[in-house]
This record gives structure tokens, sequence and C-alpha cells, in this order.
């Protein structure tokens, strides 16, 4: 079995994402969950970089697909399959060298996922997605930057 290590960075998002690529991380994941007002919202997405590569495109999509089915919910941007790009959140992801997303799985405004986010069993499917998404794209291991 391949050995990942993970790290978590801090700091202003450029200073994150500098630092995540001089130590040659090989993807670089922001957790997120929504909140509006609405709250019978329920969709999982993820949200990539305007200057995002295939690659990025393809965790985001793969990750956001994961939960919509691990949990139920509707996909959120369908013809994107379930990838939001550029807009709010960019400067969350633009100064990476490596493929990196934003995820944003389910809005904690919606009280029925904000007990799934609280829950153990939700927040062990929910890592268990990430934890899917990168062995499936970076199946040799390596350093998983969190921000």
């Amino acid at each position: 079995m391949s050995k990942y290590t993970v790290k978590f960075y801090s700091g202003n998002y450029p200073v994150r994402q500098k630092a995540a690529n001089a130590d040659k991380a090989i993807c670089y994941i922001e957790q997120h969950f929504n909140s509006v007002t609405n709250k019978s919202a329920d969709y999982a997405h993820a949200k990539i970089g305007s200057n995002a590569g295939r690659i990025s495109r393809a965790m985001a999509s793969t990750y956001a697909n994961l939960i919509a089915k691990t949990f139920n919910v509707p996909l959120g941007f369908k013809a994107t399959g379930g990838v939001d790009s550029g807009g709010r959140g960019d400067s969350n992801l633009i100064y990476t060298n490596m493929p990196a997303i934003l995820l944003e799985p389910l809005f904690i405004s919606n009280p029925v996922q904000a007990e799934i986010v609280k829950s153990v069993d939700g927040q062990n499917k929910l890592a268990n997605a990430i934890v899917e998404t990168v062995r499936h794209f970076f199946p040799n291991g390596g350093l998983v930057a969190f921000s």
C-alpha cells in the first residue's frame, strides 16, 4: 500500500498554497460546508480555481459524485459534473502548482445535513470520500495538503 502524509496549512490563502507548493504536495484540498438562508438547500459540489487543469476538474467531479451518492443528495452544477469553477472562492485555490479542489459537500444550514455533519458516521463518510478521491488520482502516495 502506498504511503500518504497529511499536512495542514494555515495563514492567508496565498501563504498556505505557496507553502504547499514548496513542500511539493501532490494535491491541495480545502474543506468547506455551504450555508444559505434557504434551509432546504441540499446539493453536493466541489470547486476548482479558474486556472485549474484537467486533474483538478476530474478530482472535483469524482468527489462531488461520491458525496451525492453517499448521502443521497442532488449533484449541483450537473452540466459540469458537480464542478464549479472560478468566481467566489477562486483565491482559495489559484496559487497552487498541484491539483487543487475546494470541497462543498453539504449545507450546514439544512437541519438534516447539519446532523449528518455532526455525527461520527457522517464525518467518517465525508472523510472516506476524500480518501477514495485522493487514492484514485494519486495511487503512489505522497504529501496531501489540507487547508
